[in-house]
């Protein structure tokens, strides 16, 4: 494995393993994440499907870029699960 697969790697057990440190949290009722991701445009719904085993806060607003949160809209949820662009935040 080359560094870039190495560091790729690595970023995404570290991103698996936070999404589940957060659905272990007990009493987590409301929680609002805002992921500024600009820099990359390639991020796809599987590298999100996690996030479908996120039940644990009542509520849960997922932030997104405009135009990802836009792609998004239909292909992440859950029953306690937002998708919501910035924009959304101020209308």
């Amino acid at each position: 494995m080359n560094q870039v697969e190495k560091r790729n790697h690595y970023r995404r057990r570290v991103w698996f393993q936070v999404w589940k440190v957060i659905t272990e949290m007990k009493n987590l009722v409301n929680l609002r994440v805002e992921l500024d991701i600009t820099g990359r445009t390639d991020w796809s719904v599987h590298e999100f499907e996690t996030l479908k085993t996120v039940a644990r806060p009542v509520n849960f607003r997922l932030v997104l870029p405009h135009n990802m949160a836009r792609s998004m809209v239909g292909e992440l949820g859950g029953p306690n699960i937002a998708v919501l662009s910035i924009l959304d935040e101020f209308y």
